[in-house]
């Protein structure tokens, strides 16, 4: 467990933290979110900071206004140590246009050393013998006050980072790939990651449903979600995305359909007209839908696929590091439509360049 932390709520204290932290070479760095799990919508409840010597855990709803820490996690004379960083900066770009530049992912950093297991909790298990607590995954994050164990969960995500990241470190130098993760790293800065509430077009069986059924779940799918809204509830529990595909399809207007749904937020059943109205908008539209373009290769370039495949298969079974990390799909279409490997990173294209020619 971490031995203590400093829990900042109010903005005098965030700004003194943010002094401290710009004199800081490197800094764990972790997130809890609500995310549409108990509540409308996605964003931030706290931000994990962890220094060499101390732990905070930064309240961001009760803060509101946090810009003074997102300069610093934009400053690129720190290195910010996360733990998947994925969907960490989509939702820092999202909420507070962040994107954090001088990176180590400890994930990133894992899957270089041929690990199987990815999991913080696996790694925290394996190098400190630390039993991370799956049980608060699910946990409501808004909730004021947050309770004594939860914040020291939240504190333990980002205590050990900074160790972490160099135990990772060593083993990557000793098996000569520090330089592959670096240049990764590096690229990442400079890919930016997009949040995205779901559309409508998302939802799954949209694309067998006729034009004009697609214009109607368009419109009840608004609703839905300015409802979810209203109530503070995710979307699917004020009515399910298997339910508005039955709405769309049948467009049914007659109360007792309404007033008979199951597994609904009763403000369903309340405002049902506005769904019919939504329904009866949704049939004078069309939506159709255009056919992704394929990407069509020549025999020849078929054949290159499969046997660059096979390469790349042979060399991370050498390396002992997943496929994908080599050559993902992206990458593949990009590498045989190009002719080359300069898409690659460097250490990439190096390991491909004895042994493959197009």
């Amino acid at each position: 467990m971490s031995i203590g932390y400093h829990y900042i709520k109010d903005k005098r204290e965030m700004l003194d933290l943010c002094k401290k932290l710009s004199f800081e070479k490197q800094i764990g760095v972790d997130i809890e979110c609500e995310n549409s799990f108990h509540h409308y919508g996605t964003y931030i409840s706290i931000i994990q900071i962890s220094t060499e010597m101390e732990d905070f855990i930064v309240d961001v709803i009760e803060i509101k206004d946090i810009e003074p820490l997102i300069q610093i996690l934009n400053n690129p004379n720190i290195l910010k140590i996360f733990h998947n960083i994925d969907f960490d900066f989509r939702i820092l770009n999202y909420q507070f246009n962040c994107i954090p530049k001088n990176i180590f992912d400890t994930q990133i950093a894992a899957s270089f050393l041929g690990k199987e297991s990815l999991g913080l909790g696996n790694l925290l298990e394996e190098y400190f013998n630390i039993n991370k607590k799956c049980k608060f995954q699910k946990a409501d994050w808004t909730r004021r006050p947050i309770k004594k164990e939860l914040l020291d969960y939240a504190a333990n995500d980002s205590s050990y980072l900074i160790k972490l990241k160099d135990i990772l470190t060593n083993e990557l130098i000793q098996a000569g790939r520090l330089k592959f993760i670096l240049e990764e790293f590096k690229k990442l800065e400079h890919t930016k990651r997009i949040y995205s509430e779901p559309k409508f077009s998302e939802v799954k069986g949209f694309r067998a449903l006729t034009a004009q059924q697609r214009s109607v779940l368009k419109e009840v799918f608004l609703v839905r979600k300015k409802l979810a809204r209203e109530t503070d509830k995710p979307v699917h529990f004020v009515i399910s995305n298997k339910l508005l595909l039955i709405i769309a399809k049948e467009k049914r207007k007659d109360e007792m359909f309404w007033k008979n749904l199951r597994s609904v937020h009763p403000i369903v059943k309340k405002r049902y007209l506005v769904f019919v109205n939504a329904i009866k908008k949704g049939e004078s539209g069309q939506i159709i839908v255009e056919r992704k373009k394929m990407l069509r290769f020549s025999e020849s370039q078929k054949k290159q696929i499969h046997n660059l495949l096979e390469v790349r298969d042979n060399i991370a079974k050498e390396m002992n590091i997943e496929p994908h990390l080599l050559l993902n799909k992206e990458m593949l279409k990009k590498v045989i439509s190009e002719q080359n490997f300069n898409s690659l990173s460097e250490w990439q294209g190096a390991a491909f360049s004895e042994k493959f020619t197009f």
